[in-house]
């Protein structure tokens, strides 16, 4: 299934079996947004259940103007918050935090989609969620992830990405 609009440089994203969401309620958290609501806009269409969180902490004063129509719906939950592999503010960006710190203070144990799109902070997020998983981190049904800077110099750190999420299962 694909969640957004097709034919466009950013924002939509493939999501497989989103069949089985579309008859319960589940949650979905979407890190990294830049103000396009597509993604989630298109989870709210297909299951209004859904409680959707966008994470964002680059958002300007226009950006949650826009916003701030679709998060009148109290399923849409936005926070000025980024993923990252640690707790910690990144100059020119905001505060970011890991995926189980967020969770927790959320009260979540399971996520039932994760789409992270946060401009190669993909890397630190994932060593960190892959070290944690198996000791206090949620549980994720599905993740969709961009990955950013993949070249011959950063190969080596994409190929341990993937072997880290085999591990996972």
């Amino acid at each position: 299934t694909v969640l957004g609009r097709l034919h466009q440089n950013d924002g939509n994203k493939f999501v497989c079996g989103f069949a089985k969401y579309q008859v319960r309620p589940c949650v979905v958290y979407s890190f990294g947004s830049r103000g396009d609501t597509n993604f989630e806009a298109a989870v709210h269409e297909l299951n209004p259940e859904c409680e959707i969180h966008t994470f964002d902490p680059t958002l300007q004063n226009q950006d949650k103007a826009v916003l701030a129509g679709l998060y009148k719906d109290n399923r849409f939950i936005l926070h000025e918050e980024g993923l990252a592999g640690s707790k910690t503010v990144f100059p020119n960006v905001g505060p970011v935090n890991t995926l189980s710190n967020i969770a927790a203070s959320l009260n979540h144990s399971m996520i039932d989609v994760l789409k992270v799109d946060i401009e190669s902070s993909e890397y630190s997020f994932m060593e960190e969620w892959v070290q944690s998983a198996a000791r206090r981190g949620p549980s994720v049904a599905q993740i969709l992830i961009e990955v950013h800077e993949v070249d011959h110099a950063t190969s080596s750190r994409f190929r341990q990405m993937v072997r880290q999420f085999e591990d996972l299962g």
